[in-house]
């Protein structure tokens, strides 16, 4: 089966890097976080959708993107929170962002 062509939205990297300019982060941090940020989604994506393109059928591939895009967004949420927890834990601010990207959603 061919992918699906899971993609992240074009305005990933420049919603990034507007949150980080106003969360606070050094400038002369922001395009390297925000440019290996979106390379690490755009991995991710790229990943599913190669697994999933292993199914058998069309629905089979629905299915197993469908399942393993809510799985990582589950397991996206732990660490999330697990890191902000070893972030208190050394003495260092974590701020969480809500961007909003693509569908004008946040």
């Amino acid at each position: 089966m061919s992918p699906l062509g899971l993609m992240a939205p074009d305005d990933l990297r420049r919603s990034l890097r507007e949150l980080l300019l106003g969360g606070g982060l050094p400038p002369q941090h922001v395009d390297e976080i925000a440019d290996l940020a979106t390379l690490a989604v755009v991995e991710a994506l790229a990943s599913i959708d190669r697994v999933g393109a292993r199914a058998s059928s069309q629905p089979a591939q629905m299915a197993i993107v469908s399942a393993a895009l809510s799985a990582a967004a589950a397991v996206i949420d732990l660490n999330l929170q697990a890191l902000a927890s070893f972030g208190r834990s050394q003495g260092t601010r974590v701020v969480e962002t809500t961007a909003s990207m693509g569908l004008g959603k946040s």
